[in-house]
């Protein structure tokens, strides 16, 4: 049975950049950045999101490219 990956909040360590990483199913397509999309910088931090960020990353259309 498939099962749908964790949403993640990734975040910079430099510059403070955070968003989140919620595949669409459970078939991968887009893997999550590996740098910062603001500064460059490619120590990310990665920990499980909260129902709270997924949800305000739906309607704010704020997902890391």
């Amino acid at each position: 049975m498939p099962i749908k990956p964790m949403a993640r909040k990734i975040s910079c360590t430099q510059c403070r950049w955070s968003g989140i990483y919620a595949p669409p199913g459970d078939a991968v397509f887009e893997a999550p950045p590996t740098q910062c999309p603001k500064c460059g910088c490619e120590q990310l931090k990665h920990k499980p999101a909260s129902k709270v960020d997924e949800l305000v990353s739906k309607f704010t259309g704020q997902l890391p490219s």
